[in-house]
């Protein structure tokens, strides 16, 4: 699915708000939602939740970023440190 033609204001699906806005997958944006990164959904209904494009974009520009490029999340570093064994 691509974001052509689609307005700022659009409601998206989670499967959709991970894919476009975050680039992350349907659990890893549940765990953003889970840590209050993400707006709070629109209820269309009990099983129904859409989030506003828009809305989700300002989310993402405030996220923390990494404070020194080039460092190595934990995860690759205790990986290399494992391989080197």
């Amino acid at each position: 699915m691509s974001n052509v033609n689609r307005p700022a204001g659009a409601l998206l699906t989670a499967a959709q708000s991970a894919r476009e806005v975050f680039g992350v997958s349907e659990r890893t944006f549940h765990d953003l939602r889970a840590r209050g990164l993400v707006p709070p959904a629109v209820v269309l209904g009990p099983r129904s939740l859409r989030w506003v494009r828009s809305e989700l974009e300002d989310a993402a520009m405030k996220m923390p970023r990494q404070a020194q490029p080039g460092i190595q999340p934990a995860q690759l570093r205790r990986g290399r440190i494992n391989g080197m064994k």
